[in-house]
């Protein structure tokens, strides 16, 4: 049975449920031209960013004006100053999982009962566990997918802030060699096929808890370290071109001579051409 609702919403959601919770969450995947993509990074308003740059584009202005690569630097070093440190990196690939509600369901043998299943892409699972192979410690990749299947059980969770509490967290380390994963219920346990194993992932919250337990880094740093982190990864299975392609479609040549650019582009380009969601915490 398929979800009434589409992926983009549960996400949407999701993501804003993760930013309460963390205090302090920074996505380049959610770029906004008009701020330079640091909308979605706390502690900082549209009004604080146009005090910063004489050269940022306001949509009350009749005639906009453009804005210099050097400028993007000054812009970084202003920002960082003003920004708290961060720890972790959580990439996320999101899931829209089909509700099995027949007997003749191929794992219902493994439930007895209604349960949610989802397919593994071997892209994204390939270079999911890259990341969190050289991340060594400093990030954490999952899974993220609703254990709800109606339109009216969504926004009732929105209400209540529980879109994250009722969903199904599975690190996508523990699912090597699986094609398929199935679970009955949110929380961080479900079942990983073709031979079905028994997965018990880390519990969200305890997840979150070690983010914020990390060594802190300055913005700048930690968002090139998170770009390059990226790029490691892809070269490894040798999905370059796809990612340079993604990169080329944002940004042209000359923007990339910011350091600035090239590691928001990146990030942002990852997601474009992956599916894979990069969330910076504090």
């Amino acid at each position: 049975m398929d979800l009434e609702f589409k992926e983009k919403t549960y996400e949407k959601y999701f993501y804003g449920e993760l930013r309460r919770h963390t205090q302090v969450c920074y996505s380049p995947d959610q770029c906004d031209e008009h701020h330079l993509g640091f909308d979605d990074a706390f502690f900082l308003q549209g009004e604080f960013l146009g005090g910063l740059h004489r050269f940022l584009r306001r949509a009350k202005w009749e005639r906009q004006t453009g804005i210099r690569i050097t400028d993007l630097e000054y812009l970084a070093e202003a920002l960082q100053a003003r920004m708290p440190p961060f720890r972790f990196n959580l990439f996320v690939q999101y899931k829209r999982p089909e509700y099995m509600t027949l007997q003749s369901s191929k794992e219902w043998v493994d439930w007895g009962k209604a349960y949610y299943r989802y397919h593994l892409d071997q892209h994204q699972q390939k270079l999911l566990e890259a990341l969190d192979s050289k991340a060594q410690g400093r990030a954490a990749t999952v899974y993220a997918s609703p254990s709800f299947w109606t339109s009216d059980d969504l926004w009732n969770h929105v209400a209540a802030s529980a879109v994250c509490q009722y969903s199904n967290i599975a690190s996508a380390g523990l699912l090597a060699n699986h094609h398929r994963y199935t679970y009955s219920g949110p929380g961080f346990r479900g079942r990983g096929h073709s031979e079905p194993e028994d997965i018990e992932s880390i519990p969200f919250a305890e997840l979150l808890q070690t983010a914020s337990s990390g060594s802190p880094s300055l913005f700048r740093e930690h968002l090139s370290r998170t770009a390059t982190l990226i790029k490691q990864a892809v070269e490894e299975l040798g999905l370059q071109n796809q990612l340079g392609s993604a990169v080329s479609a944002i940004a042209s040549p000359e923007a990339m001579a910011s350091e600035l650019v090239r590691s928001i582009v990146t990030i942002e380009a990852f997601k474009d051409a992956f599916g894979i969601y990069t969330y910076m915490i504090g």
